[in-house]
C-alpha cells in the first residue's frame, strides 16, 4: 500500500473514505475535530491519522481516547487503529505551520500534499480532510 502511494503519488480511496467515516463517527461521540489529516513522516513506513481537537489541554488525552474506544467497539476499520491515531490540541505548532500555507476553512476537502518543501525543509506527506486558519500566537 505505502509503495503505491510513493510511486504513484496517489492516496488510496479506501483509506480516504475510511478516514471520512471515522470523522463522522467521532463527531457522533461529541468530539469536535478542528483539523484532520493522514500524515506519513519520511522516517516512517505507516500512515497516522492525525486530528486536533478543542479543549485537549482542558480534558486531556484520556477523555478523547475513551471516546475513540467506543467507536472501535461498534465499528471495524482496516487502516485506522488506536495505535496510529494522533490527537493534539488545536494550537499544535505543526498544524499551525501547515495552516499557514493550506486551509479548508473548516470544510472537508481532499488535499493530497506529497514531496513538498517549506523553508528548505522536506515536509511529511499529508492527505488533508480539513484544516482551519489559525489565529496568530499572542505575545
Amino acid at each position: 500500500m505505502d509503495q503505491a502511494v510513493l510511486v504513484n503519488q496517489q492516496f488510496p480511496d479506501e483509506m480516504y473514505n475510511e478516514g471520512q467515516s471515522f470523522l463522522s463517527s467521532i463527531d457522533k461521540q461529541g468530539v469536535r475535530v478542528i483539523d484532520a489529516l493522514w500524515r506519513k513522516s519520511k522516517d516512517q513506513s505507516q500512515w497516522s491519522f492525525y486530528i486536533t481537537v478543542r479543549d485537549f489541554n482542558k480534558l486531556g488525552p484520556l477523555y478523547f481516547f475513551t471516546r475513540i474506544q467506543k467507536i472501535f467497539k461498534k465499528e471495524v476499520f482496516k487502516h485506522i487503529r488506536t495505535s496510529n491515531i494522533q490527537i493534539a490540541p488545536e494550537e499544535n505548532p505543526y498544524i499551525r505551520m501547515i495552516s499557514s500555507i493550506i486551509t479548508t476553512n473548516g470544510s472537508v476537502s481532499r488535499i493530497e500534499f506529497f514531496t513538498n518543501y517549506l523553508n528548505g525543509m522536506e515536509m511529511d506527506d499529508l492527505v488533508i480532510y480539513k484544516i482551519g486558519k489559525k489565529k496568530p500566537n499572542k505575545r
